[in-house]
């Protein structure tokens, strides 16, 4: 019998030692080391002449190998020779010759399984002259003991193809039972979670009937080889058939489950290699996690196949979340969370402007800036959606910046292509008020863009304004002396006192769309609203009526003396151009002839209907 080669010199997914090589260079014989999910980690430069490989091939999959003929049904000794344990003697016809191989499973040193070493012993050739003793390695089986072996071989191969696919491999339909069964027990045990992942190839029928099923097995058995990369070493991945994969992830995060799931959708939209053409497929992935969507195999492989299918219905190349309703809100909070993060990254929020109008001559006399977000997969996202959750993470301070930057280069156009602008009002947050240096800022960002500082009024809520009041004051005290105009916006929904109301430089009060909507019909409405416009008036400020959506409300303010109003019964928010248009269209316009646009200009084919 072959001497066992030691393999404690051998360290998988890291460099082999050296010794190893130079004793299968030395003797002409080939080695090859492969981790446990049989990707290519080491080979001896003997064994790259032998299987015409080249060191390109390391780290790829024995299944995308392009390895001699003889060696294709390896994937079906190594795995049961690593679920055996000790070392299998085979052997070979590699291209018409007869070689002698062994394959040895590599263990850590608690026993664990590290992959698989094989080495094949070529004939005489290998025998240098000076070194009798090798004949010891590459004795020549009889008849007998060949057709042992091939009996053997043969067994292990009906005992693997229960429990594997053939195609790939893999555990198939009747192991992933056994192992998720075990991983729904353990983790039961342990109070952990378990991830299944159902993943189905898109539009993979087109290619079968496209290029045929030889094709079409060749991109089944690399995107087998990419989803092994994708999960970790403890995951089992299977095939169910066809072009469907299941994952089982034990042990894990939320966090470590849209990683996974990331991976595998990013790896499968990469173009397939099949005879130097490139072949396009994508991913759809459903995700279902134990305990929350199920406790046993069935009802969580059920549920991850609904998911797989909801991913369909989105558009496929993505994952979904099987989820309850209370799930599927925070799931989907914290999917906006981190699109809103790129998208303001990116720099791909907007602004749309709101008319404000003059009651009395019903002329336009400013804008309010909204922020707004349109999202390649989630259309227009509404403020009311976004903005909370740009509150809670952070994200305030970097939005505002950006939308004051993007309404004053905003007005800086205008002016340049003539045109008289308003004051346009944007809106500030308690975030920014907080900030030591907003003052600094706000007057650099006003300098850069070369307009003049009376161009924009910053709107406060009163809850803004109370939370650290001096400092507050102090802030717009300072920015007033350069000219900038202030309003209180959502008057009436804060707590803000009149003492400190008179002590600030507000220019305008806004009346909360609360009160507006329901004036026409609620007597005690009616008098807040009369209230706040008289208490404004007090003070010294112009009065502004938000959210005026009737002919019949619109009456009432003027009836109040209200001073002006923003709303849909005037005017939704508008692109840039939108508002150039209507400012050349009402009445008394001060805007110049012609339609000035720059960037986020929108069309008026898509009016912004979220307020």
């Amino acid at each position: 019998m072959i001497k066992a080669i030691d393999t404690s010199c051998v360290t998988v997914l890291s460099p082999i030692n050296l010794s190893i090589a130079h004793i299968g260079d030395h003797f002409g014989f080939s080695v090859a080391v492969f981790d446990p999910y049989l990707h290519l980690r080491y080979i001896n430069g003997t064994a790259l002449r032998a299987f015409h490989l080249t060191s390109a091939h390391t780290d790829l999959h024995l299944s995308v190998l392009p390895l001699p003929r003889g060696l294709n049904d390896l994937a079906v000794v190594f795995h049961a020779v690593m679920t055996h344990g000790g070392v299998e003697v085979l052997s070979l016809l590699i291209d018409g010759k007869r070689c002698r191989a062994e394959v040895t499973a590599l263990r850590g040193p608690q026993g664990e399984n590290q992959g698989i070493m094989l080495v094949v012993f070529d004939g005489l050739r290998t025998m240098p002259p000076d070194q009798p003793n090798a004949t010891e390695l590459v004795r020549n089986n009889d008849a007998d003991e060949a057709g042992d072996v091939a009996s053997n071989l043969e067994l292990q191969r009906i005992e693997f193809l229960a429990t594997h696919d053939d195609l790939t491999g893999l555990p198939n339909r009747n192991l992933l039972g056994d192992r998720l069964k075990h991983a729904i027990s353990q983790a039961r045990r342990t109070k952990q979670k378990v991830a299944v992942l159902f993943i189905d190839l898109d539009n993979f029928k087109e290619i079968n009937d496209t290029y045929g099923h030889a094709i079409g097995d060749r991109v089944l058995k690399q995107a087998a080889a990419r989803l092994l990369r994708c999960v970790r070493d403890a995951d089992t991945l299977s095939r169910m058939g066809g072009d469907e994969f299941i994952a089982v992830l034990e042990n894990v995060s939320l966090q470590d489950i849209i990683r996974v799931a990331n991976r595998i959708v990013t790896s499968m939209a990469t173009a397939f290699s099949i005879n130097n053409s490139k072949l396009n497929l994508s991913a759809s992935v459903g995700i279902a996690v134990f305990p929350e969507d199920g406790n046993d195999s069935a009802t969580l492989l059920g549920v991850a196949d609904s998911a797989m299918y909801l991913a369909k219905q989105y558009g496929r190349n993505q994952y979904q979340f099987f989820a309850s309703e209370k799930k599927a809100q925070a799931l989907q909070r914290s999917q906006l969370e981190t699109d809103l993060r790129a998208a303001v990254t990116a720099g791909h929020l907007r602004v749309a402007y709101q008319p404000k109008v003059d009651l009395a001559s019903g002329r336009i006399v400013g804008a309010e800036a909204l922020v707004r977000w349109s999202d390649f997969i989630l259309g227009e996202v509404p403020p009311s959606c976004f903005l909370p959750i740009a509150e809670s993470s952070g994200l305030m301070v970097t939005i505002g910046t950006q939308v004051f930057e993007q309404v004053l280069a905003q007005i800086a156009r205008w002016r340049e292509g003539g045109m008289v602008v308003p004051c346009i009002a944007i809106n500030v947050s308690v975030h920014q008020l907080r900030d030591v240096n907003f003052v600094t800022k706000i007057t650099a960002m006003i300098t850069n863009a070369k307009v003049p500082a009376n161009s924009i009024s910053i709107d406060l809520t009163e809850n803004a304004l109370m939370d650290r009041i001096d400092q507050v004051l102090e802030h717009l005290l300072q920015l007033e002396k350069i000219g900038v105009h202030f309003s209180i916006d959502d008057f009436g929904t804060g707590y803000s006192s009149l003492a400190y109301l008179r002590k600030l430089p507000i220019h305008e009060l806004k009346v909360d769309r609360s009160f507006i909507g329901g004036i026409a019909n609620e007597s005690n409405l009616r008098s807040v609203t009369r209230a706040a416009i008289e208490m404004g008036h007090a003070l010294g400020v112009h009065v502004v009526a938000v959210g005026v959506e009737t002919a019949e409300q619109l009456e009432l303010l003027r009836d109040d003396g209200c001073d002006g109003a923003q709303g849909f019964l005037f005017y939704e928010p508008l692109a840039p151009n939108e508002f150039v248009l209507a400012l050349e269209g009402n009445s008394g316009s001060t805007a110049a002839t012609g339609t000035i646009a720059g960037p986020g200009d929108y069309g008026r084919s898509a009016p912004f209907i979220f307020q």
